[in-house]
């Protein structure tokens, strides 16, 4: 009888001991293998920059003057998931320029300290498709006193095969308006354009308007695990 008692004994204690390491495995798998972490459909980003310099060879002045210079730069950038498929992305900022040098690009001469300022925004909208590839288009504005562009942007990429390959299309497009006077307390809209000072004296050109495009691919792939290869087209 102590025999078998001990024996049902051993059995219950390497039952027990088998049913406490699947247990443990069993948790040990989930836990390597599985994170549950929740993903804000929004996320936000604030920046504030400041940059400053000094100096003495003004480029605006042709070598000589002060090149003190003061930036500061504001910025707000979100990306919002929409579906698994679609996600979009906005940025918009304020850059703020004091410098002496930009007092004498304009035709309103203030003080030692002019201030100048650009205001920008950007929109994305990502197309992520059925094959792990993605689509992006995007547009914006970008306006300073002298300046105002409007870019379109394309942009393709293709799913990364086993080996690393992948093939990406990029097509950028600026549209700009180079007449001076829109954020001039006097104007407030484009009057004319602004040439270097050393050629005021005569209208050179009357065409206000640019465009410019841009086209790039590119095609990457690894030869080996620890080298890659990219070739770019432009």
């Amino acid at each position: 009888m102590e025999a078998a008692a001990a024996t049902s004994m051993k059995k219950i204690i390497i039952l027990a001991g088998m049913l406490c390491l699947i247990s443990k495995v069993k948790a040990q798998s989930v836990d390597s293998n599985y994170l549950f972490q929740n993903i804000d459909k929004t996320e936000i980003e604030a920046l504030y920059s400041y940059y400053t310099q000094d100096g003495n060879h003004s480029a605006v002045t042709g070598g000589q003057g002060t090149e003190e210079l003061n930036v500061q730069a504001v910025s707000l950038k979100a990306k919002h998931y929409l579906s698994q498929k679609f996600d979009l992305n906005w940025k918009a900022g304020v850059d703020v320029i004091t410098s002496a040098s930009t007092d004498n690009i304009d035709y309103v001469l203030t003080s030692a300290s002019r201030i100048d300022r650009r205001i920008f925004a950007d929109l994305n909208l990502s197309i992520h498709t059925k094959n792990k590839s993605y689509v992006t288009l995007g547009t914006g504005i970008s306006a300073e006193s002298d300046y105002l562009s409007i870019p379109v942007r394309l942009n393709y990429r293709s799913q990364e095969t086993e080996n690393g390959s992948q093939w990406n299309l990029s097509l950028d497009a600026a549209f700009d308006d180079l007449r001076w006077g829109r954020f001039n307390p006097d104007f407030y809209s484009p009057v004319r354009l602004v040439y270097p000072i050393e050629l005021r004296s005569t209208d050179w050109f009357k065409n206000y308007r640019r465009q410019s495009y841009n086209l790039m691919t590119s095609y990457s792939f690894c030869s080996t695990k620890n080298r890659s290869w990219q070739y770019l087209q432009g």
